[in-house]
């Protein structure tokens, strides 16, 4: 399942440190997007992590050539190859606030939905489900929300998840502004 699972209390006892320190370390390691939170530890659930494998790559790239040319060779055939460029016409996505869009169709607002789904449910549920899709011009990406509280929810706590789900899409976001 590509993903570890363990609780704050084991990890401290297998790296025979306090508990704070797990907690400071884990954050730390998210912060840097080594580590990427699956699933959130609530009531008493344990949080579910799993390697970006990309960032790693990215962070330790300086490195392989001192543990030598094939390694090297290797690691740069398979993490520096040039990813295409995405362009992506907005014209093509962009409609009317009310029509549906396709699922299927690549670099969509309703792609961006999925991949927020995907990552937590219960948090799209509760937070995305309801954000409308306006625009996204210049950078800029105007949402509708159904509620003032509700915007400022997603600007104080959610806007790391939503930028990431949306320029992995659309590309990147220079300013999000909402419409309530």
């Amino acid at each position: 399942m590509d993903e570890l699972t363990v609780g704050q209390r084991d990890l401290a006892r297998m790296w025979s440190v306090n508990e704070r320190t797990v907690k400071r370390e884990i954050k730390r390691l998210t912060d840097t997007e080594i580590l990427i939170c699956k699933r959130r530890g609530v009531r008493g659930r344990v949080a579910a992590y799993r390697l970006n494998y990309a960032q790693i790559a990215k962070l330790s790239e300086h490195c392989w050539q001192l543990v030598g040319p094939d390694f090297d060779e290797r690691m740069k055939g398979r993490y520096r190859e040039e990813a295409p460029v995405k362009v992506v016409q907005l014209s093509d996505y962009s409609k009317p606030v009310g029509e549906e869009m396709p699922d299927s169709s690549p670099g969509t607002w309703q792609r961006a939905m999925t991949r927020l789904a995907q990552d937590n449910a219960d948090q799209f549920k509760a937070w995305f489900s309801q954000l409308q899709f306006i625009g996204f011009t210049g950078g800029v990406l105007t949402l509708r929300t159904p509620s003032k509280f509700a915007q400022r929810y997603i600007e104080t706590h959610l806007t790391r998840p939503l930028l990431r789900a949306v320029e992995a899409e659309l590309g990147p976001v220079t300013r999000l502004e909402f419409e309530s």
